[in-house]
């Protein structure tokens, strides 16, 4: 999933433990690999999703503003037309030992515009790129 390095890091921190969709995914989605678009343009990290609240922007920024990673007006900015969005509440966190330029490990050449299926082989070869998990601090309603 594409991230302005800004919102990559904050994830990796553990500032930001939810990530907003106007789209939803794919049902069998279980991991979020972090790519940070420019100057970064790297895969920095793997998120497991814990699980997906689909609603209202107004119903998902009261849920989940505390850990949102991201200011009131430039969510409501990114929602704005849509009725419906998409939040990711993550679970635990890898950041990757050293930025993996796409190309290695099995990854696309190109990068995803927001995000892109990958399967689990290449799921495993970041995950082997990777530090060891980051346990989130909290659990989240």
């Amino acid at each position: 999933m594409s991230l302005h390095p800004e919102f990559a890091a904050r994830i990796l921190r553990g500032e930001k433990r939810v990530e907003f969709r106007r789209r939803a995914l794919g049902r069998d989605t279980t991991d979020l690999i972090i790519y940070a678009t420019a100057p970064v343009r790297a895969v920095v990290g793997v998120a497991e999703i814990e699980r997906v609240k689909q609603g209202s922007p107004t119903s998902l920024w009261n849920a989940f503003r505390g850990v949102a990673g991201i200011e009131r007006g430039p969510f409501f900015d990114y929602f704005e037309g849509v009725t419906e969005g998409f939040a990711y509440v993550l679970g635990p966190v890898r950041a990757c030992a050293s930025p993996l330029r796409l190309g290695m490990a099995g990854l696309p050449m190109n990068p995803p515009q927001a995000f892109q299926y990958i399967t689990t082989r290449t799921l495993d070869a970041v995950l082997r790129k990777a530090l060891p998990r980051i346990e989130t601090a909290q659990t989240l309603g």
